[in-house]
């Protein structure tokens, strides 16, 4: 038992050297009363004489190293551990003496939570500089009322040391009270379980397996492929690094919480030690029987697991390792409330005896022993004279073994594999019905733990003056017998390993289509019975006025109005003002003639195939009243502009969910101060505070300028870590968009940068010291942060159940999803790149299939499409994708069952999905979904040819997928944003307009040779104005016949003409049909 307690005690330092640690009260009151219960219930008791002291003492010393049973009361009353501190649990009042710091922490457990407070009275007794001989004598008082008054409970084998321990002690001596050891009470009350240790427990066994399958095993077999020496004690403090890092292991674990119960134990080579508070020895690891073992230890809770692996074994190996499991199985079916624990070790030897009577002498002495806040509960030791009833709610840790085991027979006469030993433990719960085995994901069975090498030579490789030592494989129950060689069989089995993975990996995806088949025809079987919706679009009715009465009063009615109360502009036609809506106009603009004004009005883009619809495409003016035509023209672009902004801003606010009202909390919240969010609300980069609520986070800054979001509004939460980042950050990708100053968003993001950025002011750069400084001072703060938003997490994951992805990045791959190359990772549930923006989430489960474009032998890059479920949403893209990643990230979309397929030639995607969302029924049951996207599909000629049409020609849809986030992104006002629009008026002028200004030009040089008194200075100069001349008129003609080409219609026939010598406005129009369709007569 004293080797045992050689594991390292799990710290959590002293109380005054923690940031205001807070004392369960509750939790403590509940242990307290269950102290209580078992000394009243068992302190007269015949049976159990550990209960017989009539006050029990419980005494910290200066440190910590020496007081493990102590340190264990006060972590499972308290949850934290005090130096100097004395507990008396009298008869009906607990006296607690300690500083007056501590007695400031322990303060609350005398007060009530929601209307409970403790059981027993509890009484402080705060120590000052002189008075401790006053306060011992109180609690010598009270010790002497306390039952009968003559026996004191104390941890005996405890040593305490300091200034205040011994002045303990030596009152302790001249008290006249018995002293009983309650070291085995405490054992006792430990013994049993409550469910925060039980989830603690379970925690820990996952911790240790995880470590043992994913790190310890890893290692030894890479020690052994890469033919490397490696002692056991490297081995073990390898693995022993691990704990210091648990992020490691899991985003939700952090270093204050996980730690190991001893160090990582490995054994091999013949010399084995099965007892409890072995070390590893500076042996090399030997290729034989190597025997490991871990424990981790979480929130001060233990766990244990270790195994066997055997390398080569014997027939008499195997029998004996299938005899211990036996055993481990007849413990573990034994282990039930109300059997005495000596019954379990009597059944174990019992069938060691029957089944092979040689190996009994060779079986442990203890089978196990329960554990807890303690790694061995002495009180619980499995053995043949312990009677002790199994309760339920225990933990035991079963372990195992057979020692001073010998081979009958030593093939390869190695004399380091002669003798060896066989060892299994494992964490069990004990419950109402059958045991729970925590560590069961490490794999025990014969077939799982054993490897077969073969030393045999290459039969094509020639003979070698020097022989590397054999490499280990797994066997599996199929092939029990798989061969690792030296390089060039590594290589051979390498390459057949990754056929056989992609072979697999195949048969997979053909199940995956095959399942995708029959889910579709499924669904639109069922669709069909039901019958078929017809789908209605909604047409927008616009109206100027309701009532003629609303018209404005004006005084001419040759002039062009722009009513921007009823969003209207009223124009001139046939000596009428004729209203139009401002949404019916598409643009308008002036040329370079200042007297003509053109108004292009939206259309339908069917209009010109149907010969029964008569419209208005556009309106020309002309007038001598320049200004006037100006004025029209600044307020129909204004009320465009106003106009298209509430209709932008009611576009973006259409789908936005209403959210309920944020309940604030009361208390001490989880909060993360001084970070900021993206995007912002005012615009700029603004530091403030992220608190979590009843119902959801408020993110509040100095200003106040507050950004609500509610738990339910979250789809995906993520925390990435700064490790190879600048940020630290917290991300949400909500199920609905909410408005965050003047934009919409469906991504919401908190981080904070781990960098400090420092210049001299002298302008000299930084050497030797100065630069370590920097380094050490931002490690320092990256490891600050990431604690601080990790706590954070957990906090709110324990508090609201709202769990949190952490992305993989060591599956990362870059690529453009967007403008530039970023670099993607995946995680549980999503695809994301959280570091820059627009930032890029896609959910997995949204996904239908996947396609990677452009895989050829002779390219560097692939592209990826993703297809969505929902066929209404665009193509994702992902593009420029390195070759390399090829294989990883098909293994990816294999493992998160996504059917994908490949490519060579780029897919005209916008088509493929309109043909798709014209008749998806018709596409999955008769045209055999997305089958036409394999490269071996036998489809016949006229698929071919359709198919065909999908690959991408002159249209660049490899983007189509950026528009939204563009927008959401851009940093472009609204205001820019139609102006934008209005830059589509300049389509191009009309013929008349190109002639007029090009015979203007050529007066006004005519004027200028003339003014000089020649015509031209040389013949050279009289070709160059030909040749200028020639290219005027064809580019007359060219945009010209573009545009009547466009519109559809030849030159309108109603515009004005200039010899009519009138001051008012012309009327022009341009139709769909020619023009005596539309007879519309010139009005001076």
């Amino acid at each position: 038992r004293e080797q045992l307690e050689v594991h390292k005690t799990r710290r959590r330092g002293d109380a005054h050297e923690m940031s205001a640690p807070r004392v369960d009260c509750p939790l403590f009151w509940d242990r307290l009363e269950r102290l209580y219960s078992n000394w009243r219930a068992n302190r007269d008791s015949t049976d159990n004489p550990n209960w017989k002291a009539d006050a029990i003492i419980i005494c910290g010393g200066l440190t910590t190293d020496e007081s493990r049973k102590t340190n264990a009361l006060q972590l499972w009353l308290f949850g934290y551990e005090f130096t100097e501190t004395l507990i008396c649990f009298a008869e009906n009042v607990v006296l607690i003496l300690s500083s007056p710091k501590k007695v400031n922490i322990l303060e609350p457990i005398t007060g009530s939570v929601d209307g409970r407070s403790s059981s027993v009275p509890i009484k402080f007794l705060t120590k000052e500089k002189d008075n401790l001989n006053d306060l011992f004598k109180e609690i010598s008082t009270t010790i002497d009322s306390s039952f009968s008054g003559k026996s004191i409970g104390i941890l005996k084998r405890e040593n305490i040391s300091g200034p205040f321990a011994d002045a303990w002690m030596s009152h302790l001596t001249g008290m006249r009270q018995d002293h009983l050891d309650v070291a085995p009470a405490v054992s006792e009350l430990f013994s049993v379980k409550d469910q925060a240790e039980l989830k603690a427990i379970k925690t820990a066994a996952l911790i240790s397996g995880h470590v043992l399958r994913m790190n310890l095993l890893p290692a030894i077999e890479k020690t052994i492929d890469s033919e490397k020496n490696m002692t056991h004690q490297q081995l073990s403090k390898q693995t022993e690094a691990i704990f210091s890092t648990p992020e490691q292991i899991s985003s939700k674990l952090s270093a204050e919480l996980v730690d190991s119960c001893y160090t990582p134990l490995v054994q091999s080579g013949g010399v084995y030690d099965l007892r409890a508070g072995a070390a590893s020895n500076q042996d090399n690891l030997h290729f034989g029987t190597i025997i490991v073992g871990l424990g981790a230890r979480y929130k001060s809770y233990c766990s244990n697991v270790a195994r066997t692996y055997l390398v080569d074994a014997t027939k008499d190996q195997e029998e004996a390792y299938n005899l211990l499991l036996e055993c481990h199985q007849v413990v573990c079916q034994n282990l039930k409330p109300g059997i005495p624990i000596n019954e379990i070790h009597s059944a174990v030897v019992s069938l060691v005896q029957s089944k092979n009577p040689d190996l009994v002498p060779k079986l442990t002495k203890n089978l196990g022993f329960s554990m807890g806040i303690e790694f061995m509960e002495s009180a619980y030791v499995i053995n043949d004279k312990n009677k002790k009833l199994i309760q339920p709610n225990m933990v035991f840790n079963i372990g195992i073994g057979f020692q001073g085991l010998e081979l009958k027979e030593n093939p390869k006469n190695d004399p380091k594999k002669q003798m060896y030993a066989l060892f299994v433990a494992d964490t069990v719960l004990v419950t109402k019905d059958q045991p729970e085995i925590m560590t069961e994901k490490s794999p025990k069975n014969f077939t799982e733990i054993s490897y077969k090498l073969d030393d045999k030579k290459e039969e094509v490789a020639p003979p070698k003056k020097k022989t590397k030592s054999p490499q280990p494989v797994r066997t599996s129950p199929v092939e029990t017998e798989t061969k690792l060689r030296s390089s060039t069989g590594k290589a051979r089995k390498d390459e057949q390993q990754k056929l056989a993975a992609e072979a697999k990996r195949k048969e997979h995806q053909k199940e995956l289509e095959e399942k995708k088949r029959r889910e579709a025809q499924e669904i639109y079987a069922r669709k069909q019975k039901k019958g078929k919706t017809t789908e209605t679009k909604e047409v927008t009715v616009v109206n100027s006025y309701k009532d003629p009465s609303q018209f404005p009063v004006t005084e001419s009615v040759n002039k062009i109005i722009v009513d921007t109360t009823h969003e209207s502009v009223l124009m001139p036609i046939y000596g009428m003002l004729v209203p139009f809506h401002i949404s019916t106009i598409k643009n308008a603009s002036k040329g370079t003639d200042e007297e003509y004004l053109r108004i292009n009005f939206n259309t339908s883009d069917n209009a010109d195939a149907n010969n029964n619809v008569v419209y208005i495409k556009e309106l020309t003016y002309r007038s001598s009243d320049t200004k006037a035509l100006a004025t029209a023209l600044r307020l129909i672009k204004e009320l465009r502009k106003r106009v298209s902004q509430r209709d932008e801003k009611l576009r973006l606010e259409s789908d936005i969910v209403e959210q309920d009202k944020l309940i604030i909390s009361k208390g001490r919240n989880p909060r993360l101060s001084d970070i900021f969010v993206r995007p912002s609300p005012t615009g700029r980069k603004t530091t403030g505070i992220l608190e979590g609520h009843t119902n959801g986070f408020r993110f509040t800054t100095p200003k106040g300028a507050n950004v609500d979001i509610l738990y339910k509004n979250i789809a995906h939460a993520f925390f990435q870590p700064a490790e190879n980042e600048l940020l630290v950050l917290i991300h949400f990708h909500l199920n609905h968009a909410i408005m965050i100053g003047k934009k919409k968003t469906q991504d919401v993001q908190f981080c904070t940068e781990v960098m400090e950025v420092s210049q001299a002011l002298d302008g000299r750069y930084k050497h030797g010291e100065d630069e370590l400084e920097d380094e050490q001072r931002e490690r320092q703060l990256r490891a600050r942060l990431n604690n601080e938003f990790q706590s954070f997490v957990k906090r709110i994951e324990e508090a609201t159940g709202l769990e949190f992805d952490m992305p993989y990045s060591d599956l990362g791959f870059s690529g453009v999803p967007h403008r530039s190359n970023v670099l993607l990772q995946p995680t549980v549930n999503c695809l994301v790149n959280l570091t820059e923006q627009p930032f890029f989430v896609m959910s997995l489960k949204a996904v239908e299939i996947a396609y990677f474009e452009r895989v050829q032998f002779s390219l560097k890059n692939f592209d990826l499409v993703f297809v969505m479920k929902d066929y209404s949403k665009p193509v994702i893209h992902i593009n420029a994708i390195g070759i390399d990643f090829l294989e990883s990230i098909k293994e990816w979309l294999d493992s998160c069952d996504i059917k994908y397929y490949e490519g060579t030639q780029t897919l005209n995607w916008n088509r493929i999905m309109g043909v798709i969302q014209a008749d998806p029924q018709k596409f999955h049951t008769e045209e055999g979904g997305w089958s036409f996207l394999n490269p071996d599909s036998d489809e016949d000629e006229d698929d071919g040819e359709q198919s065909s049409d999908f690959e991408g020609g002159g249209d660049s849809d490899g983007y189509g997928s950026e528009s939204e986030d563009e927008d959401e992104f851009s940093e472009a006002s609204d205001e820019d944003e139609v102006e934008d629009e209005d830059s589509e008026e300049d389509e191009g002028e009309d013929w008349d307009v190109l002639e007029r200004k090009a015979a203007r030009e050529d007066d006004e040089k005519k004027m200028t040779r003339q003014k000089r008194g020649r015509d031209f200075d040389s013949d050279e100069e009289r070709e160059e104005e030909e040749r200028e001349k020639k290219r005027k008129q064809s580019a007359s003609v060219k945009s010209g016949g573009g545009k009547m080409a466009a519109g559809g219609a030849s030159k309108g026939s109603g515009s004005g003409s200039k010899g009519s010598g009138s001051k008012g406005a012309g009327a022009g129009a341009r139709s769909g049909k020619p023009a005596t369709s539309l007879p519309l007569k010139k009005r001076t």
